[in-house]
């Protein structure tokens, strides 16, 4: 069945050259990638389990609970027939708070990312949250004839908009920049074409997301690589219409040249802390036991918007856009779609 369900993606054409058959394998229009995460529901309970009782043992969830929640969302469904909505009552049971002015928003920039929150332990990611730690890294998708997930092949994200995985993903993402207050941080890749892109995740779900009344401040990193290419910047690119994006939104910004002026020895400082962090950053990435990489890769597979291009490590760019008064901080118990 496993190799019976590979083949369905090829189309198969046998050609006879000089007495041989030569079987060509061309790929058809829906790709196919491994299917289900083996074990998957031992690892999702296991992480959840794990979750409420070392990473916060102040939260209560019924582990159990919320996998049947998922499995209901999933399961005797097509793989590209899961919505945003068939997971909300999965969401429903496991509310989250987070606390204010340790948002950190990311897009192409995952494992740089992940170091600058491991050094500076102040933020929190998605992949914080309870759902992100739960599902991180892991595939599935469901079988229409079957009660079961498809451990056989499972479509690529970009096969379908309403892929399982994607469907999860967009909603967690959605109710996490809804919960975003204060200071918030953004990481975008400065040494690619469209840094800032409207159909990756950042752009396409979490950016319409963030409440004006409940941010105060948004501070865009700008990534680089130490060689270079230096291609995008807070004045040049798509990240200006990033900018341009949150004014019109209502979030009030200041232009980093503005501040020029009377305050050059301010930037000078900012400056010099930035390239000590990120040679920092640079030397933690390269010891780092659990990596091998010392570089950031911007075809990111956990971005449905993602380009070939350099790869990044350095953080020499910044755009900050201040807002007025923050907000109190709120639960939402009832995610809305």
């Amino acid at each position: 069945m496993y190799f019976s369900k590979i083949m369905s993606s090829f189309i198969c054409l046998c050609v006879h050259f000089k007495g041989f058959i030569v079987l060509l394998l061309c790929p058809s229009q829906l790709t196919a990638q491994f299917g289900t995460t083996p074990n998957i529901k031992h690892i999702v309970v296991g992480r959840c389990y794990n979750y409420i009782t070392l990473v916060n043992p102040s939260l209560r969830y019924d582990c159990e609970e919320i996998w049947r929640q998922f499995e209901e969302a999933v399961v005797r469904q097509s793989s590209c027939n899961v919505t945003v909505e068939d997971y909300h009552q999965m969401f429903y049971a496991m509310p989250q708070t987070w606390p204010c002015d340790r948002f950190l928003f990311w897009s192409k920039t995952r494992a740089l990312m992940h170091s600058y929150a491991a050094v500076v332990r102040h933020f929190w990611t998605l992949e914080d949250t309870l759902v992100g730690f739960m599902f991180n890294d892991l595939i599935w998708c469901g079988q229409e004839e079957d009660s079961g997930f498809d451990f056989s092949s499972c479509p690529e994200w970009s096969a379908c908009r309403n892929h399982p995985v994607y469907s999860l993903w967009r909603r967690a993402s959605q109710n996490f920049a809804e919960m975003a207050c204060g200071n918030i941080t953004v990481l975008l890749n400065g040494s690619i074409a469209n840094a800032f892109n409207r159909k990756s995740m950042f752009g396409s779900v979490e950016l319409d997301s963030l409440n004006p009344q409940r941010v105060d401040y948004v501070n865009i990193k700008v990534v680089t690589n130490l060689e270079g290419p230096y291609i995008e910047s807070c004045n040049q690119g798509s990240i200006v219409n990033l900018i341009q994006i949150l004014q019109s939104r209502g979030f009030l910004t200041s232009n980093k040249s503005s501040k020029l002026n009377g305050k050059t020895h301010l930037r000078q400082v900012d400056r010099i802390y930035t390239d000590v962090f990120c040679d920092f950053v640079m030397n933690f990435l390269m010891k780092a036991p659990w990596s091998n990489i010392n570089r950031i890769c911007p075809q990111d597979p956990h971005d449905p918007a993602v380009y070939p291009g350099p790869q990044t490590v350095l953080l020499p760019d910044m755009c900050k856009q201040p807002v007025t008064q923050k907000k109190p901080h709120i639960q939402l118990n009832h995610p809305q779609v």
